[in-house]
């Protein structure tokens, strides 16, 4: 399970859309389960972008499953998602966004065991997962996260905006990959043709 930890409009989607289509590239199925886009709008960003979901889309590599936010309870959810991952045969997963899943009144503990499930679950299934979630702050991701979530996540990623010569510029920083060391440090994450990439430490300044 890796997940990654961000603002709105920062690029989760970006890095989730090119994680399956990594995998696409490889003869390997994906299923990008969306809490709030709906398949043309993730399909017409990734366009504008160079990505090529479509293609992957109706080479049948990619299914986009939209699941409404109003209508969402956890149970039947999980089920519903074994069944299409058992289906499709999909050894790859996207959930955009975790944070969606939960209700205005759910806390830290409800999300803890909502990931959790969905880690077992995937386990189960040999499936490899990225998910998102939405932090509040444009410039900080929230620290309480990485403590109650990091623990159930292989790997964690970390994204926000630093002003940079008077401009946001998104940051990404790898805060845990779980069995092996990585780099701490913290990078620019270009939003551009192509999609995402990470620039080179020098342009981070």
């Amino acid at each position: 399970v890796t997940l990654v930890s961000g603002s709105s409009g920062i690029g989760k989607s970006t890095l989730a859309t090119q994680f399956l289509l990594a995998g696409a590239e490889r003869g390997e199925s994906g299923l990008y389960v969306s809490l709030e886009e709906g398949p043309a709008q993730l399909i017409a960003a990734a366009t504008a972008l160079g990505l090529p979901l479509r293609a992957a889309v109706e080479r049948g590599l990619v299914e986009i499953m939209h699941v409404s936010r109003e209508n969402l309870r956890i149970g039947e959810f999980l089920t519903v998602l074994a069944d299409r991952l058992t289906i499709g045969k999909a050894t790859r997963v996207v959930i955009d966004s975790i944070t969606h899943m939960l209700t205005e009144r759910s806390g830290l503990d409800q999300l803890r065991h909502v990931l959790y499930k969905l880690a077992v679950r995937f386990k189960t299934l040999n499936v490899t997962s990225l998910l998102t979630l939405e932090a509040a702050s444009l410039y900080s991701t929230d620290i309480v996260t990485e403590q109650t979530l990091s623990p159930i996540a292989d790997n964690v990623l970390m994204v926000r905006f630093r002003e940079i010569a008077e401009r946001l510029v998104p940051m990404l920083t790898v805060v845990k990959t779980r069995g092996s060391a990585h780099d701490r440090g913290t990078y620019c994450l270009s939003i551009g043709p192509g999609g995402a990439r990470i620039d080179p430490p020098e342009v981070t300044g």
